[in-house]
C-alpha cells in the first residue's frame, strides 16, 4: 500500500504510545489516537518484511479534554512487519505537553508476529501532570508525577478472540500545587505498585476504526499490590461491551455498556471512574471515583458527505461503594453533539470535536483523533 498510509499509521501509534503508558493518570488517554492503530494496520505495506524494511515517520496529534486542557502529542516511530500475515509493528518514542504545563514522554515497542497469533507490547514512560482532583464534593489542583513500565501479551484463540496478560510497574507521587493547611489529606502521597491483569477480548466489528456492525467485548481482571505499604493488595475487574448497528445507508448507532468493581483499598487512580474507565464525556474523570460503576452510552452517527459527519450522544453513569448503593445519588447524565472530518479518502480516520453538557449545566469541549468508541 501507499507510503502515505504507512505514515498515517505512525500518527495513530504516536498517540497510542502515550495513551497506553499514562493510563494511571485518569483519562490522559483522551487524545483518542489509540483507536486508529488496528485500522491502519490492515492498510499498511505488506510486501516489505523485516527489521531493515521499515520506515520512519513523525506524527503530531492535537487534543483537548477535561483533565489537562488543550495540548499536542508528538510521536517518532519506526514501522516494520515481522511477516506478511501479521499486523504492522512499531518501535517509537512519544511526548506530549498541555496548556496547563502537564508533560509526558514514553518509549514503546509493539510487535505482532507468527501470522498475527501473538501481539506483544513494551512501554516505559514518565509523566508530570497537573489536574484537578475531587476529594468529596470539592476539587483541588494537584500535581502527580512518576514513572511506569508496562508489558502486555495477547494470543489469538481464533479469528475474533484474544486472551493474554498485562504486567505494570508504577512509581508515583501526589502533592497539592499550592500548600493549603485547611485542605483535606490527599488519598495517597507516594505509591510504588505492581499489577497483573488477565485480559480477554472478542472483536467482531466490521471496521476496527468506525464500525457499523458487530461488537467488541473487553474484559480485564487485575490484581495489584502496593510495594511501599504492608497488606495493601487490591483487585479490580472491568467489563466493556461496545455494539454497533446500521441505521440505513448513511447512519448508524453505537452504544457502550461498562461495569467496574474495585476493592476498597484500590488507589484512587485505579478506582472505577466515570469518564476514565468508560470514556464517558461530560465529567472530570476524577469527579466520580468509587468502588463500583455502571454506565450506559449511546451515539447516533450520520454521514452528511463522504468525509463530513456528525454525532449526537447521551449517557448515564452510576457510581457508588457497592452495587446496592449505585443509585443513591441518582444517575450522572450527560449529552452532546459532535462533528467529524475524515482525514483521508482511503480509510475512516476521523478528526473529532465534541461538546458535552452534564446534568449540572457544565459544558466541556473535547478534541481528539478517532471515534469515542
Amino acid at each position: 500500500m501507499s507510503r502515505r498510509l504507512t505514515k498515517l499509521r505512525r500518527l495513530s501509534q504516536a498517540g497510542a504510545i502515550l495513551a497506553s503508558t499514562f493510563l494511571s493518570v485518569p483519562a490522559i488517554a483522551d487524545t483518542g489516537a489509540e483507536v486508529l492503530t488496528e485500522q491502519i494496520d490492515q492498510l499498511a505495506n505488506k510486501e516489505n518484511v523485516g527489521l531493515r524494511s521499515g520506515s520512519v515517520v513523525v506524527a503530531p496529534i492535537p487534543f483537548r479534554n477535561e483533565l489537562v486542557g488543550a495540548g499536542l502529542a508528538l510521536g517518532f516511530g519506526y514501522l516494520l512487519k515481522t511477516d506478511q500475515s501479521s499486523d504492522t509493528s512499531i518501535i517509537g518514542v512519544g511526548t506530549l505537553r498541555s496548556e496547563n504545563g502537564s508533560t509526558a514522554t514514553a518509549l514503546s515497542a509493539n510487535f505482532a508476529f507468527n501470522e498475527n497469533k501473538w501481539k506483544l507490547s513494551l512501554t516505559a514512560g514518565e509523566a508530570d501532570m497537573f489536574y484537578d482532583l475531587y476529594i468529596g464534593s470539592l476539587r483541588f489542583p494537584v500535581r502527580q508525577d512518576g514513572i511506569v513500565l508496562n508489558t502486555q501479551g495477547l494470543r489469538a484463540v481464533d479469528d475474533d478472540t484474544f486472551a493474554g496478560a498485562r504486567l505494570r510497574y508504577l512509581d508515583t507521587t501526589l502533592a497539592y500545587v499550592r500548600s493549603n493547611s485547611s485542605a483535606p489529606n490527599l488519598p495517597l502521597i507516594t505509591a510504588e505498585l505492581v499489577s497483573l491483569s488477565a485480559l480477554f477480548q472478542i472483536d467482531t466489528r466490521d471496521d476496527t476504526f468506525s464500525a457499523r456492525s458487530g461488537y467488541f467485548l473487553d474484559l480485564d481482571a487485575m490484581y495489584g499490590e502496593l510495594l511501599n505499604r504492608s497488606d495493601s493488595h487490591y483487585h479490580k475487574f472491568t467489563a466493556r461491551y461496545t455494539g454497533y448497528r446500521p441505521l440505513g445507508d448513511r447512519s448508524s448507532l453505537a452504544f457502550r455498556v461498562t461495569g467496574c468493581v474495585a476493592a476498597d483499598k484500590t488507589p484512587f487512580f485505579d478506582k472505577c471512574s466515570i469518564g476514565g474507565t468508560d470514556g464517558f464525556r461530560g465529567f472530570n474523570p476524577t469527579r466520580y471515583l468509587n468502588s463500583r460503576l455502571l454506565s450506559f452510552q449511546a451515539e447516533v452517527r450520520h454521514n452528511f458527505t463522504n468525509r463530513i459527519s456528525g454525532v449526537a450522544f447521551a449517557g448515564a453513569g452510576f457510581s457508588g461503594p457497592t452495587f446496592e448503593q449505585l443509585d443513591n445519588a441518582g444517575a450522572n447524565v450527560a449529552y452532546g453533539i459532535g462533528a467529524r472530518y475524515q482525514i483521508s479518502k482511503n480509510f475512516k480516520a476521523m478528526f473529532s470535536v465534541d461538546v458535552a453538557r452534564n446534568d449540572a449545566g457544565e459544558d466541556t469541549l473535547y478534541v481528539y483523533v478517532g471515534q469515542r468508541f
